[in-house]
């Protein structure tokens, strides 16, 4: 078996989300500080007092934006360092009254900065495009360069980030890049996405009827208004194409019938305008949102699809992203064969409220030492179905969006920490999200409740832990004007143990397997994706020998198995930007790993515990399965050898029955970017290159 050797040199592709190796994002809430004078100054001076609990003792601070809360605000603020963005350090003081009640986020400790000569803009954007195959180079376009930070240690090296827009494959990404060497170092999706199948408010359960269209600017003659403008668009030869197929009769109204399936229908249009509309309007009255530039209109895409040579191919999703290349985000539903995501008002609320959580928090998960940070993302899913049940009364999720098999999502129900935790957004999701609900449903007047909600969506750091999350939320609930609401959140999370729910999971004689979700490593030159979840096993001292297996449950389909996981002994599997620290690797070309005591290279140390972190090599998203046996020395008294002592477990198979979608013959679909990777690399050659996508989770897909 391959040893990974410590003391790696630095990665060829370094994962450039994270600020240091020990650079975690935090959250206090054992704070009631009131907060003098002006807003900003007083909630800046109250962060500076107290970086000693970020681990830093000088920083400078940026004011970013401010979000009004009803309650009050939460103000935002960026670390600067010589003149340039450290572009993940960044801090929310959550204001309540003029009390400061919270803070949240992560900052740097900057020794030094790298002095070495640096690319100018357009010679960085030039490589980029080099490193892109030739079909998705072509209709390739970069919309934003910034030059900011990243930090190796405790110095601060500048890299670029640029925003690309490619066309074949569809994709908004946000890609870093080396100033120094021009070297992709991380790759992430700019798309808030949701996959499934697709309508409005909707065909299920009501019949179309007139509505008041409000807030049409000009004339009326365009879906154009106070909150949102709505065109159909299609991707042809690598460009965006939009039309405007809705017009108003003699009359000034629209009342074109619903035609689906169409990639002309011009009632998907006038269905999307008024429900962005009025999701908005409820979301601003209720909650006092608002966006952080003036206008306040939101461009939505519908009717949307891609023409290839082939044909017009169906887009069987929703998202929240920038398709037309503005650099604002856009509501974008997607015309499938059968279904029209845009019929489905929950779909349009969910993806609605993805761009309210962008306008406050930004949620968004990244890598930190643990791997890839799926939480933030989980906890963007969560409030995106909250806010849509909230809206309309139901737990139900995209009943018409589910076709056959019903709504997308429940949130009623059962989901406790670490038993349903599996290192994917959309069901880890429900972890928060059925707790509230649950809550919720105890309540004959839920406006104090929602509230409480919606500002903990607003006020948390961008990269929060569910622990982090569960207390501000009480926090939140103990200000507000029910303070009894922080009693029976608090005792919903305890009960379903996420008030502690961390991302290494224990192995034991009990639960000696676990299933797991893990992202693709996409094609950027980026070859390898961490899960986002670690798992321990504690080694008996009189064990012998172990061994530990990961199944990929998507070879089945793939043709090739893409699955392998990095080990280490006595800590978790290490992290960081530059360099990453492991023991053992279980290559995906050959997935299990056994130790034995007295091995001079694959040493068992009885005792010990052993972390497993599963990593993904392939192109697309993965599925897997992973278990371990022990093999125990005798008692003394007993005559059996150790070839006969039994193992934890020793008949455990494979979890092929709980293998998606098990009765197709079809490859199953990315959840996130779709981005083609090269040739496929075994583990041992590519170490720990960790550097795609803080992707995926800004797409959001709907399962």
């Amino acid at each position: 078996m391959t040893r990974l050797v410590r003391g790696f040199a630095p990665l060829t592709l370094a994962a450039a989300m994270l600020l240091s190796s020990s650079a975690m994002a935090k959250t206090f809430t054992d704070i009631d500080a009131p907060i003098g004078g002006a807003l900003v100054p007083g909630a800046r001076a109250a962060v500076l007092a107290r970086l000693s609990r970020f681990g830093v003792t000088h920083a400078t601070l940026e004011h970013a934006y401010t979000t009004k809360l009803k309650s009050g605000a939460v103000v935002r603020f960026v670390q600067k360092h010589g003149g340039l963005p450290l572009l993940d350090a960044n801090v929310a003081a959550v204001v309540v009254g003029n009390k400061l009640v919270a803070i949240g986020g992560k900052l740097a400790e900057v020794k030094s900065l790298s002095d070495d000569a640096i690319l100018d803009a357009n010679t960085a954007r030039a490589r980029l495009l080099a490193q892109l195959p030739a079909r998705t180079r072509a209709g390739a376009l970069i919309t934003r360069t910034t030059l900011g930070l990243v930090m190796d240690g405790a110095t601060a090296r500048k890299v670029y980030e640029l925003a690309l827009s490619t066309q074949s494959p569809f994709q908004r990404l946000l890609v870093r890049v080396d100033a120094v060497s021009g070297k992709t170092l991380a790759t992430r999706s700019a798309l808030r996405h949701v996959q499934g199948l697709a309508y409005g408010t909707n065909p299920k359960q009501t019949q179309a009827v007139p509505y008041t269209l409000q807030g049409l600017a000009g004339d009326g003659s365009e879906l154009k208004g106070e909150f949102a403008n709505v065109q159909s668009c299609a991707v042809k030869s690598n460009k965006l194409e939009c039309t405007r197929y809705a017009k108003p009769d003699t009359n000034g109204d629209f009342l074109d019938m619903p035609v689906e399936p169409s990639t002309s229908d011009p009632f998907t249009e006038v269905q999307a305008y008024y429900h962005v509309d009025t999701f908005h309007r409820w979301l601003r009255d209720t909650f006092s949102f608002a966006r952080k530039r003036a206008s306040q209109s939101i461009d939505v895409v519908v009717n949307y699809y891609v023409e290839t040579p082939q044909g017009d191919q169906g887009v069987y999703n929703a998202f929240f992203g920038d398709v037309n290349n503005d650099g604002l985000g856009d509501v974008v539903m997607g015309q499938g064969n059968k279904r029209d995501f845009a019929y489905d008002g929950d779909v349009i609320y969910h993806e609605f409220t993805h761009s309210a959580v962008d306008e406050t928090s930004n949620l968004t998960s990244s890598f930190d030492a643990i791997g890839f940070n799926h939480v933030p993302g989980a906890l963007n899913e969560a409030f995106a179905d909250l806010m849509s049940s909230f809206f309309t009364g139901d737990s139900k999720v995209g009943e018409y969006a589910g076709g056959n098999r019903g709504e997308i999502r429940d949130i009623s129900g059962n989901a406790t920490c670490p038993d349903d935790l599996i290192g994917e957004t959309h069901e880890d999701g429900l972890l928060w999200s059925r707790a509230i609900w649950t809550v919720r449903q105890t309540l004959s007047d839920t406006k104090v409740f929602d509230l409480v909600v919606y500002n903990t969506m607003a006020s948390l750091e961008q990269s929060p832990s569910f622990a982090d999350a569960v207390k501000l939320l009480v926090k939140l609930a103990q200000a507000s004007s029910d303070p009894t609401l922080a009693g029976k959140l608090d005792a919903e999370f305890k009960k379903r143990a996420v008030d502690t729910c961390e991302r290494v999971i224990a192995l034991d004689d009990v639960t000696p397997s676990r299933s797991g979700f893990l992202l693709g490593a996409g094609q950027l030159g980026l070859n390898l994706m961490p899960a986002s979840l670690q798992y321990k096993i504690d080694v008996p001292a009189n064990a012998i020998e172990m061994t530990i297996t990961v199944i990929d449950r998507y070879a089945k389909w793939s043709g090739t198995t893409n699955v392998g996981a990095f080990v280490r002994k006595g800590q978790t599997v290490e992290f960081s930007t530059f360099k990453s620290k492991s023991d053992f690797t279980i290559a995906n070309t050959a997935p299990s790993l056994t130790l034995k005591v007295g091995d001079s290279e694959n040493t068992l140390a009885p005792g010990e515990s052993y972390y497993v972190l599963p990593v993904n090599v392939g192109q697309y998203q993965g599925a897997f399965q992973l278990l371990y046996t022990i093999k125990l020395a005798d008692p003394p008294d007993a005559g059996a050898t150790p070839d006969t002592a039994t193992t934890p477990d020793a008949g455990a198979t494979p979890d092929t029955a709980a293998t998606p979608d098990a009765g197709t013959t079809d490859p199953p679909q990315e959840s996130g970017c779709s981005i083609a990777a090269g040739a496929m690399p075994t583990l041992p050659a590519v170490l720990l290159i960790v550097g795609l996508l803080a992707l995926v989770t800004r797409r959001r897909r709907r399962r």
